[in-house]
């Protein structure tokens, strides 16, 4: 019969600076706001991933952050 030791061995201290590393890095922003847009927005951002062969939710996340990023602003 396995004991606890055998079950969960202890990690090697590689493994808990990976750990660390890991969790300094900045979170990504999942959902940001809940857009409302157009059924015509919806179908073509389908039709859109289907032919990239991309999921829906990351290829409106690209598009969404492309055009914010890609807007100049006027000079005051």
């Amino acid at each position: 019969m396995p004991t606890a030791a055998t079950q969960n061995p202890p990690l090697p201290k590689s493994s808990k600076f990976r750990r660390i590393a890991l969790k300094e890095k900045a979170p990504i922003v999942k959902q940001l706001y809940r857009l409302s847009v157009e059924p015509r927005v919806v179908e073509q951002l389908a039709k859109l991933a289907e032919r990239l062969r991309e999921p829906r939710s990351r290829l409106a996340s690209r598009l969404f952050t492309e055009a914010v990023m890609g807007v100049k602003l006027p000079r005051r």
